[in-house]
């Protein structure tokens, strides 16, 4: 509401200087518009990249074959069941749907509180596959996995996984996003200026989100903000969550489902 009633003055002394000298503004900014666009810098919608990457941060080309991981998968959880050997070991893969803020933040609701009420749940965790909030939500729980502090909680104390993950994904990430359509988005459209588009912008509420939520509790104390640095595993290289050199730390495989958009296929993003 707020964005709207900062552009309908300008809209209306647009149509009231267009009927006072007769010149067609409008038009001639819908005009304006379409010219535009054939410009390079008109398209803001860049996709955002790591650059440079981390020291040590995997690379895409380290990106594993799927069957390999899967039998690291089965020797790490063969460990944890080294006490009885021939018992049926549980693979879990998860799926999660759609549905903006509320499917992320159910998502690491239901997953956070399995893990909290059982602990060796992750472990057994072999991929989650997500759509649109879905996605965020999976993503979240196994950036939470990625920054808790120790293995466990106490005896009688919850691991914290959905009550953090509830703080995350409770927060407003409508603002940003509107904010940045009615404003850079919009002015982009008549001068291209290359300016940030509202997908950076929601992807940096989530980073300041993130960082914020886990410096206060319910997440302080349980989880870290990252291994490194201040910025948090939210802007971390997305193979980040992976460390190739800790096989007993194999977190579950992230698969996200997105669409191209020229063709309509199916884009997935995984480890």
């Amino acid at each position: 509401l707020l964005a709207m009633m900062l552009i309908v003055p300008i809209g209306t002394r647009l149509i009231l200087a267009s009927r006072a000298n007769g010149f067609p503004v409008v038009t001639s900014l819908l005009v304006l518009a379409v010219l535009v666009s054939f410009l390079p810098l008109a398209d803001n919608h860049a996709v955002r990249i790591v650059n440079p990457a981390p020291a040590g941060a995997p690379l895409p080309a380290d990106r594993g074959d799927l069957a390999a991981r899967a039998d690291a998968w089965a020797t790490q959880v063969r460990d944890l069941h080294a006490e009885t050997p021939g018992k049926d070991i549980p693979l879990i893969i998860v799926a999660t749907a759609g549905g903006g803020s509320r499917a992320a933040y159910w998502t690491a609701t239901v997953l956070g509180r399995l893990q909290d009420e059982m602990p060796g749940f992750a472990e057994h965790v072999f991929a989650i596959s997500g759509v649109s909030g879905g996605s965020l939500g999976a993503v979240t729980f196994v950036s939470l996995l990625a920054a808790r502090k120790t293995p466990e909680a106490a005896p009688g104390e919850k691991n914290g996984f959905a009550a953090c993950g509830q703080e995350i994904l409770g927060r407003d990430f409508l603002a940003p996003l509107a904010g940045s359509f009615f404003f850079p988005d919009l002015v982009q459209r008549f001068i291209p200026l290359g300016l940030a588009d509202r997908a950076q912008a929601i992807e940096q509420a989530w980073e300041h989100h993130w960082r914020e939520a886990i410096a206060q509790p319910p997440c302080s104390g349980r989880f870290q903000i990252a291994n490194e640095g201040p910025d948090g595993w939210f802007a971390a290289p997305f193979l980040s969550l992976w460390p190739q050199e800790a096989q007993r730390a194999l977190r579950p495989a992230l698969f996200l489902n997105g669409t191209h958009q020229e063709t309509g296929k199916r884009v997935i993003t995984s480890p």
